[in-house]
């Protein structure tokens, strides 16, 4: 192992000084760290690998040179790599996670760009607690304490309830199994059965089949914008799509055997390959719409289609959440997959046939996504033979 102090030539600055670098060779492997001090040649003394005492600071920059030179043969005799020399191990979360959200901007983690949205989301309210609270986060200071803090924090003037508490906490648990597997931090609290991800129940509305045709008989012809939204949300309950996936639908998707015509694509979310048939009046608004459904962004398209849903007369009151309201007020891009799935089921559709054709992963997870009132369910069962 070698560790010598050398001056830089090869990039001299304006004035004619040049850097201070530490070599380091072991095992065959070099590499040379930059310092912060700069020095004329005339300044230095290549063979002792020192600031000469002609320099007004000699003493200052030899002894910052020692200093380095100990640090970087600490962490060698200790059995550090040298290519990991250098790199400043993160001890905060935030930072952590800005790296992270940049590695999958860039495509490296295997994390869509569907699902980084939600650790953009954490990254803004983790930058928000840490400045209400004048706290850094390390790694280490992530605890019990911090879990009920950030909740109080969260419902403070409303910034989410908890259904958005429980996804920010299921984030923060995956982002902490990460950095301990790069060796960053040995804090297991996260794995505690206090610091759990939150699941709430919520009761997200869904759309009857006479709403669903409300919808498609009601005339836009006078408003294209809404048109062209009314006909994507429909796309989406026809294909039981995510509203990312109903705009990249286009025709090259589509397959005919047997005389039926299928769409067959890959979801941005998740990448699983889903086929599901095409009836005949999907096709007719992919006809009229050139298979080109791309357009607004999801907020947008949130906010039209409450426009949408209330000129069609969709005004039942209902209750999601805490809210309680003419149903319209709740309509949203992703109610069209919901209510696709849910009529499914009431036509009893077996799960698994569903999940398939929706492209769920698991069956319990599409289970606790349905929606239907016990009313729903009672009409439905009336014909069975059971109930005669």
């Amino acid at each position: 192992m070698k560790l010598k102090a050398i001056l830089w030539k090869y990039e001299p600055r304006k004035d004619g000084t040049c850097n201070i670098k530490i070599y380091a060779s072991i095992e065959g492997k070099k590499k040379y760290f930059k310092t912060k001090l700069s020095v004329l040649p005339a300044d230095f003394d290549e063979a002792r690998g020192e600031v000469k005492r002609s320099h007004p600071s000699y003493k200052l920059y030899n002894a910052t040179i020692r200093s380095k030179i100990r640090e970087l043969e600490d962490h060698l005799l200790e059995g550090g790599r040298i290519q990991d020399i250098g790199k400043e191990k993160i001890t905060e979360i935030i930072p952590f996670l800005q790296q992270f959200i940049a590695a999958t901007t860039a495509g490296t983690t295997g994390v869509s760009m569907t699902t980084i949205k939600n650790y953009k989301s954490l990254l803004t309210r983790l930058e928000q607690y840490s400045t209400t609270r004048g706290v850094k986060l390390t790694f280490e200071n992530i605890d019990l304490d911090f879990y009920d803090d950030f909740k109080a924090f969260l419902f403070e003037g409303g910034k989410c309830g908890m259904a958005g508490f429980g996804k920010h906490i299921k984030i923060l648990k995956a982002l902490m199994r990460l950095a301990m597997d790069k060796g960053l931090h040995n804090n297991t609290i996260f794995q505690h059965k206090l610091f759990k991800k939150v699941t709430v129940k919520t009761n997200k509305i869904y759309l009857t089949k006479e709403e669903i045709q409300q919808m498609e008989e009601l005339d836009l012809s006078d408003d294209p914008s809404l048109a062209a939204e009314r006909d994507r949300f429909l796309i989406s309950y026809y294909f039981l799509t995510r509203y990312s996936d109903s705009v990249k639908i286009r025709k090259k998707d589509f397959f005919e055997k047997g005389g039926r015509t299928y769409l067959r694509y890959f979801q941005v979310k998740t990448g699983k390959e889903c086929v599901i048939p095409a009836r005949d009046a999907a096709l007719a608004i992919l006809e009229k719409r050139d298979y080109n459904l791309s357009g607004d962004t999801n907020q947008e398209a949130n906010r039209k289609l409450k426009t949408i849903s209330a000129m069609a007369g969709i005004n039942t009151v209902v209750q999601e959440g805490d809210r309680t309201g003419p149903k319209w007020k709740f309509v949203t891009t992703h109610t069209a997959r919901r209510s696709a799935a849910t009529h499914l089921a009431l036509q009893g559709v077996n799960l698994k046939i569903i999940a398939d054709l929706g492209g769920w992963e698991k069956v319990e997870t599409l289970r606790t996504y349905l929606r239907s009132s016990g009313l729903d369910s009672a009409e439905v069962a009336k014909d069975l033979a059971f109930f005669k």
